[in-house]
C-alpha cells in the first residue's frame, strides 16, 4: 500500500488495505490488543489515503476511529484530521486540531525529527490554506530541515514542493522554480511519480502565468515524463489542463475552455473526481470569459 500510494497509484493502495483489514480479522489465534492495534493503524493510513485522493469528509469520518488505539496511532489519527478539516475549510476547527497534534508529538515524540517533520508539513498546509502564508513559509523550511536530519527524501522534497507554492503565491517566482525543480528531481528519484508530477504541473502554471512559452513545453515534458507512471491516460489529462492555463493567460479562451474540458474529460475517465471537478471549474470560467456564459 505504501509503495502504490507513493507511485500516485491510490486505488491499488486502497485495495492493498481493505484486504489487510480483511486478512486480519479472519486470522485465528491473534491477541486481540495486537489485532485492534492493527487493524486501528490501517484505519489510519485508510483516512490518509483519502485525504491524498481529496475525500476529505470520508477521511474526517474515519478519524473519528481513533478510541482505543496507541499513543502513535493516535497521532496518525490526529493528523488525518487537522489536515481534512484544513483542506475542507473548517480554519475554525482545524486550528485546535493543529494544536491538538502539536501537544501529541510534544509529549510523545520529542526528539523525533520524523514525526516533527510530518507535523510541521501540516502546520504549513493548515497556514497556508488560510492564507498565511509567512506561517506556511516558516513551517515548511522547518520540515524540510527536520526530514534533511533524518535523511527523508520523500519528506523534504514534499515539503518544498510545497514551500515553492507558497513562494510563488508570493510572487517570489525565481525562488519558486528553484523549488520546484529540486522537489521534481528528488521526488522522481525516490519514485514517488504522483508527487513529481505536481511539481512539474505546479512550475508549469508559473510558467503560464509569466507567459514564458519556452519554459511551459519543458514543463510539460516534465509532466509527460512523471505521469507516464500513473496510468495510461494521466499525462493526456495533466497535459491538457496545463494548455488550458497556458491558453488562458495568453487570452485565448475559447482554447482554454476547450483543453479544460479534455482534461475534465480525462480525469473522470481515470476516477479521479476531484481534478475532475477543478477542470470543469477551469472550463466554466473559461466559457465565461470568451462570452458564452450559456456554455458556463
Amino acid at each position: 500500500a505504501w509503495l502504490a500510494r507513493r507511485q500516485g497509484d491510490l486505488a491499488r493502495a486502497q485495495v492493498v488495505l481493505q484486504s489487510a483489514q480483511t486478512q486480519i480479522a479472519n486470522a485465528a489465534g491473534l491477541d486481540e490488543g495486537e489485532t485492534n492495534e492493527a487493524m486501528a493503524r490501517l484505519t489510519a493510513q485508510r483516512a490518509r489515503l483519502a485525504i491524498a485522493a481529496g475525500n476529505h469528509e470520508q477521511a474526517l469520518k474515519i478519524t473519528q476511529n481513533s478510541a482505543g488505539a496507541a499513543v502513535e496511532t493516535v497521532r496518525l489519527f490526529a493528523e488525518s484530521r487537522a489536515l481534512a478539516l484544513a483542506y475542507l475549510g473548517r480554519a475554525d476547527e482545524a486550528k485546535p486540531a493543529v494544536k491538538h497534534l502539536q501537544s501529541l508529538l510534544a509529549a510523545s515524540a520529542p526528539g523525533d525529527d520524523e514525526v516533527h517533520g510530518r507535523t510541521s508539513a501540516i502546520v504549513g498546509i493548515a497556514a497556508q490554506l488560510r492564507q498565511d502564508l509567512h506561517g506556511a513559509e516558516a513551517a515548511y523550511a522547518e520540515a524540510i530541515s527536520s526530514y534533511e536530519r533524518v535523511g527523508d527524501v520523500h519528506g523534504h522534497a514534499n515539503a518544498r514542493l510545497n514551500l515553492a507554492m507558497v513562494l510563488s503565491e508570493q510572487g517570489r517566482n525565481a525562488k519558486a522554480l528553484q523549488a520546484f525543480a529540486r522537489a521534481f528531481e528528488d521526488l522522481l528519484r525516490v519514485g514517488a511519480f504522483g508527487d513529481a508530477n505536481a511539481a512539474a504541473f505546479n512550475a508549469g502554471l508559473l510558467f503560464a502565468r509569466l507567459r514564458d512559452e519556452v519554459a511551459v513545453r519543458a514543463a510539460m515534458a516534465r509532466v509527460s515524463r512523471a505521469a507516464a507512471n500513473l496510468g495510461a491516460n494521466a499525462p493526456a489529462a495533466w497535459l491538457a489542463s496545463l494548455a488550458g492555463t497556458a491558453a488562458w493567460h495568453a487570452g485565448d479562451f475559447p482554447s482554454a475552455a476547450n483543453h479544460h474540458a479534455e482534461a475534465a474529460q480525462t480525469f473522470a475517465r481515470n476516477h479521479d473526481p476531484f481534478a475532475a471537478a477543478m477542470a470543469w471549474f477551469a472550463c466554466a470560467e473559461a466559457r465565461a470569459e470568451s462570452g458564452h456564459p450559456e456554455g458556463a
